[in-house]
């Protein structure tokens, strides 16, 4: 028997046609399962923040300061503010890449985790750091080979999924000491410790401070160096719901230690859902804007509009002046809440007849229709909001010529009228473009048949 065994050329070439689409299939179901599994990373990265993440040691907690600097800097960059959960650009790696591998930012978070192995001042504090950082140092981290250690970490990571990356890093560094003193099997030492961490917040926030390892005894808050009352204690921790702008500072106070902490409480600003479309708005339109927090004797200061009011914890406005418009509530304690909007001019109507898209009507139809309606029409703006036809006049064109001036939007020919009507010819048509009035002067002709 041959050793070989020959088959034809035409079924050599289609156990290879069917190979190559295996293969194609496998690499289009892998290239599916980043972005299906990548919605579940907000909820990872929240769950991170809330974790207790916080080291024994002062040159530890000044390297977690860093590195959220740096997270601050990437999503400044990729403008995590103004991003939806559902954005594709937190699905991309693109920024990234152009972050962390093109513009210096992965190398100094390189340099920042190495300088970590400093802190670490015994042998059992470096088997915990061996522990939490395995991966790490097998790709290049104490080996101080950064480009090894960038490639792992960041290149072609989705901007979500870095994100969530360095929140889990401040974990780590939090748990080192920690993982440290169970590595030790010696028991911590008795002390008061925060659940929460905040470096800033905003009027309306409310932050839940839990003790632990320890027994809540007093807890002091004061704004600007005068004491406040927003907070409310409960089971060994406490609320802190600012609800004035400024720097605050907690005590915090234990029946074996005292720990304080400040606190930068900004003014309030737009929520980034439910608020306004983009952050613009046009001129002369009413906008309404609920606020996070609802206070009395609030004071609201727009610039753009001097009839501006806050009702019921709504801020009513129609700014009448293009470009950057301000929004400032107060009261006589301080800021609550500051944030502005771009204010763009209104794009000119299209002026049409209501129901004769092509400018024609039969004189039986016209006698069934009630009347023929003008509108200022614009696909950005709901009917009314922005347009509005104030007056018009007609001229009705058959055995004789009659002129009429009209009020409002609406216009009924006599039904003595319409058998001898040829032309209805509307014009000098007034119209209001937010707080402003226009006229076309250029006519609408309706042939009648």
């Amino acid at each position: 028997m041959s050793e070989y065994v020959k088959i034809k050329r035409s079924k050599n070439i289609r156990f290879r046609l069917i190979s190559l689409m295996y293969l194609i299939f496998i690499v289009l179901s892998m290239t599916q399962i980043p972005v299906a599994w990548l919605k579940i990373t907000n909820p990872i990265s929240q769950y991170f923040t809330k974790s207790v993440s916080i080291p024994n040691h002062a040159s530890q907690q000044e390297i977690q300061a860093k590195i959220l600097a740096l997270e601050n800097e990437f999503k400044a960059f990729i403008q995590y503010q103004s991003l939806n959960p559902e954005s594709p650009e937190l699905n991309s790696y693109s920024k990234t890449d152009a972050f962390f591998l093109k513009n210096g930012g992965g190398e100094k978070l390189f340099i920042v985790l190495n300088s970590l192995k400093n802190t670490l001042s015994s042998q059992i504090e470096k088997e915990a750091f061996n522990h939490l950082f395995e991966a790490d140092i097998q790709n290049g981290l104490t080996a101080e080979k950064a480009d090894t250690w960038l490639n792992y970490k960041f290149k072609h990571i989705p901007a979500n999924l870095v994100i969530a990356q360095l929140e889990e890093l401040q974990v780590r560094i939090g748990l080192l000491s920690n993982q440290a003193a169970l590595l030790n099997n010696e028991l911590a030492e008795p002390k008061l410790s925060l659940l929460a961490r905040y470096t800033s917040m905003r009027v309306g926030d409310a932050s839940i401070f839990q003790v632990k390892g320890d027994s809540l005894q007093d807890v002091s808050i004061s704004r600007n160096g005068t004491a406040n009352k927003d907070y409310t204690l409960q089971a060994n921790g406490f609320v802190f719901k600012p609800s004035l702008a400024g720097s605050y500072t907690l005590v915090v106070r234990g029946k074996v230690k005292t720990e304080s902490l400040s606190i930068a409480v900004l003014p309030a600003s737009f929520p980034a859902r439910n608020s306004l479309p983009f952050r613009i708005c046009y001129k002369g339109v009413n906008y309404t804007q609920t606020l996070p927090f609802q206070q009395g004797s609030l004071e609201l200061v727009c610039p753009s509009d001097p009839y501006a009011a806050i009702k019921k914890g709504v801020i009513h406005f129609a700014p009448e002046t293009e470009g950057w418009c301000s929004l400032l509530v107060k009261n006589k304690q301080g800021v609550l809440f500051h944030d502005s909007v771009f204010v763009k001019p209104l794009p000119e109507p299209l002026i049409l007849v209501s129901q004769l898209p092509n400018l024609s009507c039969s004189r039986q139809r016209l006698k069934q229709m009630v009347s023929l309606k003008l509108m200022a029409f614009h696909p950005s703006f709901k009917e009314g909001e922005a347009y509005g036809i104030s007056s018009f006049k007609v001229r009705s064109i058959g055995n004789e010529t009659k002129i009429e001036n009209i009020q409002g939007n609406s216009y009924a020919p006599a039904a003595a009228d319409i058998a001898h009507l040829q032309y209805l010819v509307f014009y000098d048509i007034q119209y209001k473009i937010g707080s402003e009035s226009k006229v076309k002067a250029e006519p609408i002709l309706i042939e009648i048949n």
